[in-house]
């Protein structure tokens, strides 16, 4: 049946188009497949990497209108970045081997990732197959639909913008100021995970209102987008002036995938708020994006602003600071932490997600606060690191929890949620302008849920989710008018 639709939907050139992506991976891994086994063992990675792609590949190949900015297509960007690319740059050792030795391979052989390469497939398959099989597609839930009155939308975005900047100010001054040696640098080092006592503060507080400006900045950006929309002079200035207040932190604090993430939001916004795809703008941010993260990268390394700059070398310099890393979804990761399970991991049985629950409790409120996030567990248990972690990503973690039957288990149920979100909440399109609130809504709270589960930790990701959820809600709440009038 699947198939069927799927040859009916090849008229649409867009599906036709992912169709051909797919076929041509598939042909790929296959070929890489057989360099493995005869040849090469090492380009196992690059196989890999390429059965990853063409297996999340399936939900857009096999949709008749597929949405570019679904949670599923942020499951693709991480298997693109974390298997795909970087599963290249493994197999070819690029760009050197004593780079690929330390951050992957770590003295292992290629036969050493087989088997956890067969868990991983297995765990996607998984996740695919339930978003595909969509059990949950006659629920539905409602969307919001009342307008948004001016007054009241913008009196809540100059309180935000006061908030934010009081708190991203505090957070500076409070955590070692502007000097040009702190810039871009890791805030919190882990002295053996002992994160408890007053010597350990993470300011979690003032980061949450810090953030604020990025959800004012959207507001203001679907405001400026509507087709019939006053104001635009100081509308803009006004959007960007958010925008970088809520990039400011995470560039302070170096904290490279949140600025990723309000990239990725702002282009939802354009997206769902323009009639035709902005290329252009989608572009320019890319290349902006791409900079920053570099430039950050340098910071981080150099811990010193004017020289690191003076090294800046925009091009495969600027692409390589993105895959060379043990962010998002990876085999060589995926491995080791299977591998010390459990004598150097023991079995969570949910704990690292559960643990979430208690996140929101200030770490001065409770001083022996347990550690919440398992990334610094596994950056020093695994990675013998002592300042920063190194996130699970989702095949790794359930195996963590629940050992094989989780994977499976919790791989199906993630694929339903993911799919039930986007049913449920993804921006619907009139004869006018789309609903600012609907979009407002989707981009904050559902869009991203399955780029964070399955390329960092599910608790997290629920964790996000929720709150998000919460603080989209009560902002609709506050700028939403009792009657159907607007101003």
């Amino acid at each position: 049946m699947i198939a069927m639709k799927s040859i009916a939907n090849l008229k649409d050139p867009t599906a036709y188009g992912y169709a051909c992506v797919t076929a041509l991976t598939t042909v790929a891994a296959l070929v890489f497949s057989l360099i493995a086994v005869f040849l090469t063992p090492i380009h196992l990675f690059a196989a890999v990497g390429l059965w990853s792609l063409s297996i999340v590949m399936l939900p857009p190949a096999l949709s008749p209108r597929y949405d570019l900015f679904s949670p599923w297509s942020f499951i693709i960007l991480s298997v693109l970045v974390g298997l795909t690319l970087r599963g290249f740059y493994i197999s070819f050792a690029y760009p050197n081997p004593a780079i690929i030795e330390r951050l992957f391979l770590r003295g292992e052989k290629p036969g050493f990732f087989l088997k956890p390469a067969l868990i991983l497939l297995t765990g996607l398959i998984a996740l695919t197959t339930a978003y595909l099989w969509n059990p949950f597609k006659k629920l539905r839930t409602a969307l919001p639909n009342n307008p948004i009155q001016k007054q009241r939308l913008y009196t809540l975005i100059f309180a935000i913008l006061a908030i934010s900047l009081v708190s991203t100010t505090l957070y500076i001054i409070l955590t070692g100021g502007l000097e040009s040696r702190f810039i871009s640098a890791k805030r919190t080092p882990i002295p053996g995970l002992e994160l408890s006592g007053k010597n350990y503060q993470s300011y979690g507080s003032l980061r949450f209102f810090s953030s604020l400006a990025i959800f004012a900045h959207l507001l203001v950006l679907g405001d400026l987008l509507k087709s019939k929309s006053l104001g635009r002079f100081w509308k803009i200035p006004l959007a960007l002036i958010l925008f970088l207040l809520a990039c400011s932190l995470p560039f302070y604090a170096s904290v490279r995938s949140t600025i990723a993430t309000y990239v990725f939001l702002s282009a939802a916004v354009f997206y769902y708020s323009s009639k035709k795809l902005p290329i252009f703008k989608f572009a320019l941010a890319g290349i902006i994006l791409i900079i920053a993260v570099y430039v950050m990268t340098l910071l981080r390394a150099e811990r010193d602003d004017s020289s690191a700059l003076s090294k800046f070398s925009p091009g495969s310099q600027a692409f390589n600071s993105l895959i060379l890393n043990r962010n998002q979804i990876e085999l060589a990761k995926t491995a080791h932490i299977i591998n010390a399970i459990p004598d150097q991991l023991p079995y969570q049985y949910g704990k690292t997600i559960a643990i979430w629950a208690l996140a929101p409790i200030p770490r001065s409120l409770w001083r022996d606060k347990p550690l919440i996030q398992p990334g610094p567990i596994i950056g020093n248990q695994i990675y013998q690191q002592k300042r920063a972690g190194v996130p699970p990503s989702l095949i790794a973690e359930l195996c963590w929890n629940f050992a094989l039957p989780g994977v499976l288990i919790g791989s199906l149920l993630l694929g339903a949620m993911l799919r039930f979100l986007h049913q449920s909440f993804a921006p619907q399109r009139t004869n006018g302008d789309p609903n600012p609130a609907q979009i407002f809504f989707y981009v904050v709270a559902p869009m991203l849920f399955g780029f964070q589960a399955i390329g960092s930790n599910l608790g997290y990701a629920l964790f996000w989710l929720v709150m998000n959820t919460i603080i989209a809600l009560v902002i609709l709440k506050l700028i939403t008018p009792r009657t159907t009038t607007t101003t």
